[in-house]
């Protein structure tokens, strides 16, 4: 689970999702990670805003946070509302 959040929080999303492994602040290298993810033969979903549109694109799933034009586009999904209050 790659995160550009902190290493509480990509934690906490990682053990949730039943990922055993987490690498938090990881804002540049969210594509190589799912590259590389995709390379092993592993579906991946990315969950991101604008700045990460390109991510979204690529992956297998992309599901994007709130409403900016680039994110809604390139992804597959939009989650234009909170739904969970957990972190």
């Amino acid at each position: 689970m790659v995160s550009g959040d902190s290493k509480r929080a990509a934690e906490a999303v990682a053990k949730e999702v039943g990922s055993t492994r987490s690498w938090p602040r990881c804002c540049r290298r969210k594509s190589r990670h799912r590259e590389e993810a995709a390379a092993a033969g592993q579906q991946v979903v990315m969950v991101g805003t604008g700045h990460d549109a390109p991510a979204l694109a690529q992956a297998d799933v992309g599901i994007a946070i709130g409403t900016g034009r680039h994110a809604m586009e390139a992804s597959d999904v939009t989650l234009i509302r909170a739904i969970c209050a957990a972190w």
